[in-house]
């Protein structure tokens, strides 16, 4: 069992140098998968440019990986089956990183629509101006407050009278 082989120093710097090649399909099928996922698969440029990065590293990982399992074979050439297993994990660890990622932005997307909320309320019966609400949350876009607001105008949580908000049940109402 090779995991349990001790290497003197000299024999592991030996291992550590291996060199494993790739065949020119299996190569270019990896470069063809990170291209798919950014410019198909994520259409949205928000969700690209978020993703990007980690694809960019994950492509790196498939070839490690895909030399791994080539290595462990005994291959001295990483082929296409190897390459297509390691894309096959690869995705199922990216489906898996995007439900969490949704998951975080939805929560980060509640907590910041209750905390406009929030504020709306603490004025009390008076409608707040939309320059107010933006002035408050000035550490965000404007574009990402506006996001907040419409979320909370759709749920009914509050209503708009030309350039200021008032919660439900105020008397500007």
């Amino acid at each position: 069992n090779m995991a349990l082989t001790m290497y003197s120093r000299a024999q592991g710097l030996e291992y550590e140098h291996r060199r494993i090649l790739f065949d020119d399909d299996a190569f270019a099928r990896v470069g063809t998968w990170k291209n798919a996922v950014i410019f198909k698969a994520l259409a949205d440029e928000d969700e690209r440019s978020a993703y990007t990065p980690t694809i960019q590293r994950m492509e790196m990982h498939i070839l490690r990986a895909a030399a791994l399992l080539a290595m462990h074979d005994g291959c001295e050439t990483v082929s296409m089956p190897y390459v297509l297993a390691a894309i096959k994990i690869a995705e199922d660890w990216f489906d898996g990183f995007q439900e969490m990622r949704k998951q975080i932005v939805g929560s980060d997307f509640a907590a910041r629509t209750r905390e406009v909320l929030q504020f709306i309320k603490s004025r009390g019966t008076k409608a707040v101006p939309l320059a107010v609400v933006y002035r408050k949350f000035s550490n965000y876009p404007p574009r990402i407050v506006e996001e907040w607001i419409e979320a909370l105008k759709v749920r009914e949580e509050i209503y708009a009278n030309g350039n200021k908000v008032a919660a439900r049940g105020s008397k500007h109402e």
